[in-house]
Formats: structure tokens, C-alpha cells, sequence
């Protein structure tokens, strides 16, 4: 998708700094399925590093825990909120690990009585 949409930039023909700065663009919207993600499981909460560094959430702040395809999705809102993709945070995981991660991670949440 990231190479068709540099395609198409290219093929408008504006001046070569556009037509980088564009495609750049393109490329880096697709960076998080494009770069590696490692993901902990602290005492504190879950933390996923990505292309520019950790990011937290303490599991006191964790209301909700959502299965994905990939992984779990955890928010700190009970049910679906605008700000989730926000403030929410996607732990993608192994599927041959997927299942014994999601229940140790609902456990930890239900520890801290959300």
C-alpha cells in the first residue's frame, strides 16, 4: 500500500521535494505495521516499545482489556470512548502465546479492582 500510494505520488509530477516529502508521508503512515514492537509485562503495568520509545500504562489505569486479531487492546476507559485510540494501547502478541498473555494480562487488571 505504501509503494502504491508513492506510485500515485509520482505520478503527479509536482517538484521533487513534494513528491519526497509525500511519499515520506505515506511510508510513515503504515510505519507501525512496518517497524518491530516489543511488548512487557511489568510489575507496574504493560509497556509496548515501538520506533520512538516506550510507552506505559500503569495497570491501576487499565479499565478494559479487548481481544484483537493480533493481540489485546487495553484502554483505560470501561467501554468504547473517541479517545481510545489515544490514550488506549494495541499489545500485539505471538498466537501461539495469544490465549495464556490475554488471561494474564485480565488477571493483573482484575487485581487492581477495575
Amino acid at each position: 500500500m505504501a509503494l502504491a500510494l508513492c506510485l500515485l505520488v509520482i505520478s503527479l509530477r509536482e517538484h521533487v521535494l513534494w513528491t519526497l516529502g509525500l511519499c515520506l508521508f505515506c511510508v510513515a503512515s503504515f510505519s507501525p505495521a512496518l517497524t518491530p514492537v516489543e511488548c512487557r509485562l511489568e510489575s507496574t503495568g504493560v509497556a509496548r516499545r515501538a520506533l520512538l520509545g516506550w510507552e506505559r500504562r500503569p495497570w491501576a489505569g487499565l479499565r478494559r482489556v479487548v481481544d484483537l486479531p493480533s493481540g489485546v487492546f487495553v484502554s483505560p476507559y470501561p467501554r468504547r470512548h473517541w479517545l481510545d485510540a489515544q490514550r488506549g494501547l494495541s499489545l500485539p502478541m505471538p498466537a501461539a502465546e495469544r490465549a495464556v498473555l490475554a488471561a494474564e494480562i485480565r488477571r493483573r487488571v482484575a487485581q487492581h479492582d477495575v
